[in-house]
């Protein structure tokens, strides 16, 4: 028994290329006014690029698989210490300026003066609290990115 292979067909259209992503290793531009065409490596062409001239063969498999979206979170992470440490200086400034009222009232003998010491003295408690907790925060931050590197 012998079987015919199938009939193919080939669409006689022309062949246009497909359009550039410009998710990979190239970006191309096309300008239609100059027959020139410009080439320029994107930031995975440039990591692969950074692995011949490190002679470091591993060092494209070593890179963050979405190095755009750890380069984001690790701006988060740095913003997040520095909002941290914007509000250690200022509660360590509002501590200071506590204690310095309180020394003004001090060299007061009224109960109006006692009164106001004794409000400070419990906002001084407060502030020292947030300040450790504060402090706490920054500790945890620093000991997770220790274990990350």
């Amino acid at each position: 028994m012998k079987i015919n292979p199938p009939s193919i067909s080939i669409n006689q259209q022309a062949h246009t290329p497909p359009v550039a992503s410009d998710k990979g290793y190239w970006n191309i531009a096309e300008d239609n006014s100059s027959p020139s065409t410009q080439v320029s490596l994107s930031a995975e062409g440039k990591a692969l690029s950074q692995a011949d001239n490190t002679k470091d063969f591993g060092y494209a498999l070593k890179q963050p698989a979405n190095s755009a979206q750890q380069a984001e979170a690790a701006e988060e992470q740095e913003n997040k210490g520095d909002i941290i440490d914007q509000q250690i200086k200022r509660v360590q400034e509002q501590i200071k300026e506590t204690q310095e009222k309180i020394t003004a009232l001090q060299s007061q003998n009224s109960e109006s003066a006692d009164e106001q010491i004794k409000v400070l003295t419990a906002l001084l408690m407060e502030l020292n609290a947030q300040l450790i907790s504060l402090n706490e925060q920054k500790l945890q931050k620093t000991k997770q990115e220790q274990a990350n590197n």
